[in-house]
């Protein structure tokens, strides 16, 4: 992320404007532009974090709910099942 704050601003800006991949603002517009790419900063930041979390919960989950095999029952064995419920 690149920034310029200057007091010749490129044409066809007015203030604050993203030009080929360069924010570029005057000085009176600088520190408001500066609270927001900060703010979308951390907003950026936070996502990883949850995207990063959810990764590992979804790991963590999927290793506590696999059984080892010898652990598989068969319809047919001695343990009951559970009737179904009719839903209507």
């Amino acid at each position: 992320m690149a920034i310029i704050v200057t007091s010749v601003l490129p044409s066809g800006v007015d203030h604050v404007a993203h030009v080929n991949g360069v924010w570029v603002c005057d000085f009176a517009s600088a520190m408001t532009l500066a609270f927001a790419l900060r703010l979308h900063i951390e907003a950026m930041a936070q996502a990883r974090v949850v995207a990063g979390n959810r990764s590992e919960v979804a790991d963590n989950v999927y290793e506590s709910s696999a059984v080892p095999s010898s652990h598989i029952t068969s319809p047919t064995s001695s343990i009951a099942r559970a009737p179904r419920r009719r839903i209507l």
